[in-house]
């Protein structure tokens, strides 16, 4: 049964992507045809790209011809200001992934004329994080462990793996390089991975990582196999590392090997398949199930060859047909595969439907009537029939591919066969109507005249409206084209609404605010200023050349227009497209409708500066829109465009809305860029970040903690639209952070940023000793050259000194810093300001002890400080006695380590150990879990550092609210440090063995007393 459609149908459209500017876009146009000889040719506009024409067939002679077309907009890389190269990557554009799997994105460079070695290799997002990077550290977390460098960057290979591939992982991803100070840029260096699914219901082609192995086999079971007129062929074994898909997988081992087993016939399928990991035996992965209708479908020799062509196909007698085949094979070539052959199906032998080669050999009823329609080189084998008549009803036909060489006992064409089935008669087309809702064409003597205007028209109180009108005809042409006149339609008459040569005759309430728009010769619109209230309802209709075309010729209410006159305007429209961050550019729309092109209204919009794109365009029935485009970029988190349009006659009318979009960065910086910190000593770097943040402030957090920071915003003097944001921290560098990161991260609602600089730390060099133009007397220190402090805590310097035979007393002791000012001296007055009640003498000079504590330390308190000392006139001067105090973030505690396996109500002893050098306040220890018994212990170290030991014992009840014990170290000066351990307790109490039915719990101090002092 053939149908015939009085219209085409309309095409499809479908987008993928897009959802941002910047995005991959991809549009697919498609259409469905039934014929294959001339196929519809599809053009595509509104977007640029690549395309990629597909014709396929579907089912039963209906075709589907799809462009597809890709559009990827290259997301603009902000400017910074550092000097950076320029070169040319080789990336693909795009590349598909299969989720969960792996994809490997091929990259090289080019360098022109340089050779850089040692060249570190970044793939960044879109937002400039690191999908990955030479050192884990900078990979953002989504991407730690998933990326790795597969090229060498010495050979210009900047290749990348991307394993267990996730949904969102589309990017585009793009290739930089960097090497010491310097930044190297590539064009044609972003990649946008698109994701396939798994093809067909519940199975499909996977895709293989190079590097993993995998062994693909399937069990089918319930196949029944049954094949007509040949012998059962055994499976062979495809040597070749390819796969199939075509409906059934045929994966490669690294053996060489395909397992698949199975014949394909008209039945179901049901495949259980398991996918087994080499390395890892009995690692199975998910099952799956196979539902397979195949049609018409034989395999040879496991899927080394194929046929197809439908099982039914009808044509009209009288007409053509074309059956559509298809063929393919992975082994055993054919010698010729341009040699295809046509045969009907016959009980006894095989007449020829079809051969070039011995034409006189075809079948009566089909020679002369049959041709090839596919081209076989491109594996097509289909058929075309001519004068199709009644004799060719029920001929089963089908192909066969070289038959000279393909022989008749290895493959069988004759199980895929197409019935013809020959329709006497055609169907009745389909008549599909499109448009003429309303009326309002005036016909003149059988189709010689036709006018044409809007049933009903829209216009403004006190602007202007233009009624649309167009006339032709194809007899009784008039004599004057030009002579137009309008009427409106009255229960009493005619009266004139319109007429040049006449224009005293108008009506009153038109008179003096008509006129003719237009200047084709078959234009008759009519222009109506200043429209009033008095106008609303009136029909009107028009004549042409009233003089010479009879009035008695055709009737007038056919072809008339109402006038609607609307009292107040309609609010424009406003569209806003982009604009999501700040910086970003964002394209707003103000658009409003009218019916006056005579006149077109004017649109001002406020709130966004921009270039700016006026549209006018008609839409239907006289009515028109007109567009303001203005392209401009988000300078603020919040703003307010307003769009006001002023129609012919003054008339004016506002809208507004608020775009709200999220702030980000412009640059961020760290200074000084050499980050040369010399251990202990304070070194002042400050973080800068410029933004267009008008309502919030970035957080600036640093990677070290314990560590003083400030930090302050400011407006940027040059220009309103930036902001300034600063944070300073005083870095107390040790010896192992030499070459670590110092890393500065703002954070704002529309994302992160962050910046670095490498940390290169010196030990510190004791100075020489000054040579003073004085008498004094020189003794021996004993003062440790380096002693470690924790800023806003305390710390005790040990010192004592020796003066050989001469017994001092009434030695008074200072301390000095490099300058000669004192930081600690018996007269308090002459202690420096900075200071001033922090420094406090411990040791008796007359039992040789110096020891000086210093409370409150300031990161700045580094010194080098040197004991002295004085009596009357007299000046001591001692060698070693000088200390230089580095500063250290307060250490964290040490646990001793706790049995697995606790039975509930046994007595656990642990201990909690924390090193410090405040020896007159040292750091109180808590802990998380009630205590049975707890000890505090001192322990000198050596060289100024204690350490205190915190030794509780606990019984555990199995039934803790936490499963871990944690000690909490607070300093003195208020900071503290933790550590924990996991608990390992058997579950519920049960088993324990407690005096007179107690339970644990009456053995804890819940209240916590004062623990014993050792």
């Amino acid at each position: 049964m053939m149908l015939w459609h009085a219209q085409p149908r309309q095409p499809s459209i479908y987008i993928y992507g897009g959802e941002r500017t910047g995005d991959t876009a991809t549009v697919a146009c498609s259409i469905f045809h039934t014929c294959p000889y001339s196929k519809p040719t599809i053009t595509l506009k509104g977007i640029e790209g690549s395309d990629e024409i597909q014709d396929e067939s579907i089912k039963d002679s209906m075709w589907k011809t799809t462009l597809t077309r890709t559009e990827y907009q290259k997301p603009a890389i902000p400017v910074q200001n550092e000097t950076y190269f320029q070169y040319v990557a080789d990336v693909i554009p795009k590349i598909t992934a299969l989720p969960r799997s792996c994809v490997v994105i091929p990259c090289s460079f080019k360098m022109e004329e340089e050779f850089v070695t040692r060249l570190r290799v970044l793939w960044v997002t879109r937002k400039g994080g690191y999908m990955f990077h030479t050192d884990p550290v900078d990979v953002l977390d989504n991407f730690k462990g998933r990326t790795r460098l597969l090229g060498n960057p010495d050979e210009q290979n900047c290749t990348v793996e991307m394993d267990n591939v996730r949904t969102h992982d589309n990017g585009p991803f793009c290739f930089r390089a960097e090497r010491e100070n310097e930044r190297y840029s590539f064009n044609n260096s972003c990649v946008f991975i698109i994701m396939r699914g798994v093809q067909g219901v519940g199975f499909g082609p996977y895709v293989i990582a190079s590097s993993l192995v995998f062994i693909f086999i399937c069990i089918l079971a319930g196949v029944f196999i049954y094949k007509r007129r040949h012998k059962h062929q055994s499976p062979r074994a495809n040597t070749n590392l390819r796969a199939e898909y075509n409906g059934m997988m045929n994966l490669p081992s690294s053996q060489g090997k395909q397992h698949m087993y199975g014949v394909r016939k008209q039945a179901f399928l049901q495949t259980t398949c398991a996918v087994t990991k080499k390395g890892k035996p009995g690692s199975i992965m998910r099952p799956l199930l196979i539902y397979l209708l195949l049609q018409g479908v034989l395999l040879y020799d496991t899927l080394a060859w194929e046929v197809r062509m439908p099982k039914q196909i009808h044509g009209l007698q009288g007409s053509c047909l074309v059956i559509p085949c298809s063929f393919s094979y992975s082994s055993y070539p054919p010698n010729n595969p341009n040699r295809v052959v046509w045969y009907h199906w016959d009980s006894i032998y095989y007449p020829t439907v079809y051969d070039k080669w011995k034409p006189n050999d075809v079948s009566e009823k089909f020679r002369g009537k049959t041709e090839l329609y596919g081209n076989p080189s491109r594996w097509d084998c289909s058929l075309l029939i001519k004068n199709l008549d009644l004799s060719h009803q029920g001929e089963k036909v089908y192909a066969w591919i070289d038959p000279e060489n393909v022989g008749r006992s290895t493959y069988r064409f004759f199980d895929v066969t197409s019935t013809i089935l020959v329709d006497g008669h055609p169907q009745q087309p389909i008549i599909s109507i499109y448009g003429g809702d309303r009326t309002g064409i005036l016909l003149y003597d059988a189709l010689g005249w036709e006018v044409s205007m809007p049933k009903d028209i829209h216009g403004l109180k006190g602007s202007c409206l233009v009624i649309p009108c167009s006339f032709s005809y194809k007899s009784n042409p008039p004599k004057n084209p030009r002579r137009v006149v309008w009427y409106e339609r009255d229960s009493k008459g005619s009266p004139l609404v319109y007429d040049r040569l006449h224009p005293n005759d108008v009506n009153e309430k038109f008179k003096g605010k008509t006129g003719l728009y237009g200047e084709s010769d078959w234009d008759c619109s009519l222009l109506i200023k200043n429209l009033e209230l008095s106008h609303n309802r009136e029909k009107l209709y028009t004549r042409i050349d009233p003089e010479n075309i009879a009035w008695q010729n055709y009737e007038t209410d056919d072809a008339t227009s109402t006038v609607l006159v609307d009292a107040t305007p309609q609010q424009p429209s406003i569209s806003i497209t982009g604009g999501e961050k700040t910086g970003d550019t964002v394209t707003v729309e103000c658009s409003t409708f009218h019916s006056c092109p005579y006149s077109k209204p004017t649109i001002t919009l406020n709130g966004i500066e921009g270039s700016d794109e006026t549209k006018d365009e008609s839409i239907k029935n006289g009515l028109w829109k007109i567009i303001l485009t203005r392209t401009g970029v988000i300078k603020a988190e919040s703003t307010t465009i307003k769009c006001s349009v002023t129609h012919y006659g003054g008339i004016t009318v506002t809208a507004t809305e608020v775009k709200t979009s999220k702030c980000v960065h412009h640059t961020i910086s760290i200074e000084p860029e050499l980050a040369d910190v010399t251990e202990g000593v304070g070194q002042n770097f400050t973080c800068t970040i410029y933004h267009s943040c008008q309502k919030e402030n970035p957080v600036i957090t640093w990677n070290y903690e314990n560590m003083q920071v400030s930090a302050w915003n400011k407006k940027h003097s040059d220009s309103d639209q930036f902001r300034i944001a600063f944070s300073n921290i005083t870095f107390l560098g040790a010896k192992e952070d030499n070459g670590k990161r110092l890393i500065c991260t703002a954070t704002f609602s529309g994302g992160n940023i962050e910046t670095y600089v490498v940390l290169r730390v010196e030990e510190y060099q004791k100075p020489v000793d000054q040579i003073l133009n004085e008498t004094y007397f020189q003794y021996v220190a004993d003062v440790i050259p380096k002693i470690t402090a924790l800023p806003r805590s305390c710390v005790v310097i040990p010192c004592s000194f020796k003066t050989e035979d001469e017994y001092l007393t009434r030695l008074r002791v200072l301390w000095v810093n490099r300058k000669g000012g004192y930081m600690f001296h018996t007269d308090p007055v002459d202690v420096l300001d900075n200071f001033k009640g922090r420094t406090k003498l411990l040791g008796n000079p007359d039992e040789q002890n110096c020891t000086v504590e210093m409370d409150n330390v300031q990161t700045h308190d580094n010194g080098p400080f040197c004991f002295q000392g004085e009596r009357e006139n007299e000046r001591y001067r001692f060698n070693n006695s000088c200390v230089f105090i580095i500063m250290r973030a307060p250490n964290k505690p040490v646990m001793s380590s706790l049995p697995e396996n606790i039975e509930p109500g046994t007595r656990i002893t642990v201990k909690c150990s924390v090193n410090h050098t405040c020896s007159s306040h040292p750091p109180e220890i808590t802990w998380n879990v009630p205590t049975a018994q707890k000890t505090i212990s001192h322990n000198h170290m050596g060289g100024g550092v204690w350490e205190t030991v915190s030794a509780v014992t606990f019984i555990p009840t199995g039934y803790e609210d936490k499963d871990e014990i944690a000690c909490t170290a607070t300093f003195w000066g208020g900071k503290t440090q933790e550590n924990t351990a996991l608990l390992s307790i058997r579950n519920g109490a049960s088993g324990a063995d407690f005096p007179d039915g107690a339970s644990g719990a009456d053995f804890l101090d819940t209240n916590h007393p004062e623990p014993m002092q050792i």
